[in-house]
């Protein structure tokens, strides 16, 4: 019922919904926003949200567009970086989205580039980065779980098992899934504790 370049709002097609459906409802654009905005400023803003926006419905090919021409105006900005590692790396362009992740922490290193990057480098079997990279995002990182959890699992492919335990145990530590919400994180829960048993198996032997 409503889109711009940084948001947009959808309502469910539902029958108590129909009447603001009939009056509201649109169909979502099929061609780019035309660029506004007066200064280089105002326009580098309006083209990185709206290649945010297309990342999100899967217009790749306005997202790329939108990202090459925020960075004539502006390049050294960190998340914009990210936000094309991250469009790289959908495309499986694994080395294009290394590189941009790298770009990203030399401007400002943040966990969610870290932990990015240490997802990209397990996946590659480069597990030595990866274990660099999610400790740096847990350090940096609000919720620090799922890298410590991570963390454990990159020791493990390392024949670490000392260091994994230690990762798991942090990653329990800091986890937000405890008393009433443990059930939410069932899933997160088990997989510390198979990573746990992994761990004290590969000691024992």
């Amino acid at each position: 019922v409503y889109m711009d370049e940084v948001s947009g709002v959808w309502m469910r097609v539902r029958p108590e919904n129909r009447a603001w459906l009939e009056r509201l409802g649109k169909a979502c654009p099929s061609e780019p926003f035309p660029v506004v905005g007066q200064t280089p400023v105002e326009r580098y803003n309006f083209l990185a949200n709206a290649g945010q926006l297309y990342q999100a419905l899967g217009r790749d090919d306005d997202a790329f567009h939108a990202y090459a021409e925020a960075e004539k105006l502006f390049a050294e900005d960190a998340h914009l970086r990210l936000s094309i590692a991250q469009l790289w790396r959908r495309h499986a362009r694994l080395d294009e989205a290394r590189a941009e992740y790298r770009r990203s922490l030399a401007q400002r290193e943040t966990a969610q580039a870290w932990h990015s990057l240490g997802l990209l480098e397990s996946g590659q079997g480069r597990h030595e980065e990866a274990a660099g990279a999610f400790a740096r995002a847990a350090e940096r990182a609000v919720l620090p779980h799922e890298s410590y959890r991570l963390l454990g699992e990159s020791y493990l492919a390392l024949k670490e098992p000392e260091k994994a335990l230690a990762a798991f145990e942090k990653a329990r530590a800091t986890s937000r899934y405890r008393e009433h919400s443990a059930g939410l994180g069932a899933e997160f829960l088990a997989a510390v504790e198979q990573g746990r048993r992994r761990a004290q198996q590969m000691l024992r032997r």
